[in-house]
């Protein structure tokens, strides 16, 4: 899948929220994100187990939503 197509699913469901902590926390338990960096400067990234339910799971789900 093209950067830009997953960009603009992403844009479709994008909700504003500041609860960020608490999803990369949840995220992170579920071995979906990497947390790297010095405490007050992190930097979240998928892992290969992120990148795989994006591309199989969560992508579809939005596709078929927005169909």
């Amino acid at each position: 899948m093209p950067l830009g197509e997953l960009t603009e699913f992403v844009g479709i469901s994008w909700k504003a929220t500041d609860q960020t902590a608490i999803g990369a926390n949840l995220s992170m338990m579920k071995g979906l994100i990497l947390k790297e960096g010095q405490k007050g400067k992190y930097v979240f990234k998928l892992s290969g187990t992120g990148k795989t339910w994006v591309e199989s799971d969560l992508i579809q789900k939005i596709k078929a939503k927005n169909s």
